[in-house]
C-alpha cells in the first residue's frame, strides 16, 4: 500500500488498485508549515488535556497514516508492530513530551485504518469473483434446500484464530442457531457467529 500526492490530491493505492483519492486544499498544502511535533501537541491538547474522550473508531492523523504506509513500502518483508513503526518514525522525526504519547494512539489508529482498507479491498475482490458474504440467512436457506456450502473464512476467538477453506454441511437447531459440519459428521461442528467469523465468504455448491 502506498500514498502519493500530486497536484494537491493524495491517492491511496494497494497493489496498483486505487482505494481513495483525497483532495487537499491548496492553503493546507502550501501554508501548513507546522512540524510533526507541533501537530501532535495540538492533537494532544484537543483529545487529552481536558479529559476529552478519545474516539478510537476515527481515522489516524494523516501524517502518521502516511508514515505508516511509507514504513510498509520500505520494509515489505517486515511485520509492522506498533513499537517497530514508532521506533522507525523516531529515526525520522524529533518528537518529545506529549507528542510521544499522542504518537502511540495515532500509530494504533493508522494500523486499524490500513487493516480496514485491506479488508475492504479483499472483500471487493471476493465478491467480484462470485463469492457471497456468509450470513445466518444463507446457512438457513441452504439447510432448508439440503445444499452444501463452500466457505472461506477466518474464525477469531479469544484463545485461537483458525482459517477454514472447506465444503461443509449446514445445520440449524430448534432455537435457530446455525452450524457448519463435515458432510458425514453427526456433531454440530462449527457454530456460526458473525462476530467470530471474520472475512467469511461462501458459495452454494450442490444438493
Amino acid at each position: 500500500m502506498e500514498a502519493r500526492i500530486k497536484n494537491s490530491v493524495m491517492t491511496v493505492e494497494i497493489d496498483g488498485t486505487i482505494l481513495d483519492t483525497i483532495p487537499l486544499h491548496e492553503k493546507e498544502v502550501r501554508q501548513d508549515t507546522r512540524t510533526l511535533q507541533q501537530k501532535l501537541e495540538k492533537w494532544y491538547a484537543e483529545y487529552y488535556a481536558n479529559g476529552k474522550t478519545i474516539t478510537y473508531g476515527r481515522n489516524a492523523m494523516p501524517e502518521i497514516y502516511q508514515l505508516n504506509l511509507l514504513y510498509r513500502q520500505e520494509n515489505p518483508k517486515e511485520y509492522g508492530y506498533n513499537a517497530t513503526i514508532k521506533a522507525w518514525i523516531l529515526t525520522r522525526e524529533n518528537l518529545s513530551g506529549n507528542a510521544l504519547e499522542c504518537l502511540d494512539t495515532e500509530i494504533y489508529l493508522s494500523q486499524s485504518q490500513i487493516r480496514n482498507e485491506q479488508k475492504a479491498k479483499d472483500e471487493a475482490e471476493m465478491l467480484a469473483a462470485g463469492w457471497l458474504k456468509l450470513t445466518a440467512d444463507i446457512i438457513k436457506q441452504a439447510f432448508q434446500d439440503k445444499k452444501m456450502i463452500e466457505i472461506q473464512a477466518v474464525i477469531e476467538r479469544e484463545v485461537f484464530t483458525r482459517t477454514v477453506n472447506d465444503v461443509l454441511k449446514p445445520f440449524v437447531d430448534a432455537d435457530g442457531n446455525c452450524y457448519l459440519m463435515k458432510p458425514r459428521a453427526r456433531s454440530r461442528g462449527l457454530r456460526f457467529c458473525e462476530h467470530t467469523f471474520k472475512s467469511a465468504f461462501c458459495k452454494i455448491v450442490k444438493e
